[in-house]
């Protein structure tokens, strides 16, 4: 008897991962990728305001708290469908796609961390009280 890999369609859905807990469709996941990109805009609009306000650094922080979220879920996603099927260039585009719009994401928000640590310390240990950052 031949040992042969069966391709993905010659496995039975019921041995497949069920992606429908991340996203319920290609669809939706399209739109959380939308998402990772609004978010990084949102987040840069920031850039060079909270050094001079202190005051901006929650919401700034809170947009990129919902980027990271995001990104990790689209990304999970497209990872585990390359995973699950390498040899399909749809799930490879997705990937490709992913990455791009993250690093991209990445690239619009690596002002900051620089910005963070030019905050004054009592107004970071402010922020360090409330229970969504403790």
């Amino acid at each position: 008897m031949e040992n042969k890999i069966p391709s993905r369609n010659e496995i039975a859905e019921k041995d497949k991962w069920d992606l429908t807990s991340l996203f319920k469709s290609d669809k939706e996941w399209e739109t959380a990728l939308n998402e990772i990109k609004t978010l990084a805009d949102k987040v840069e609009s920031f850039k060079g305001k909270i050094a001079e306000n202190p005051d901006l650094l929650e919401s700034a922080l809170a947009a990129y708290s919902l980027l990271q979220q995001k990104s990790e879920l689209t990304g999970n996603y497209a990872f585990l469908l390359t995973a699950g099927d390498a040899s399909d260039s749809k799930n490879q585009e997705k990937y490709s796609l992913y990455m791009m719009t993250a690093s991209d994401a990445e690239a619009k928000v690596s002002f900051l961390e620089p910005e963070i640590q030019s905050v004054p310390e009592e107004k970071l240990d402010e922020l360090m009280k409330k229970p969504e950052y403790a």
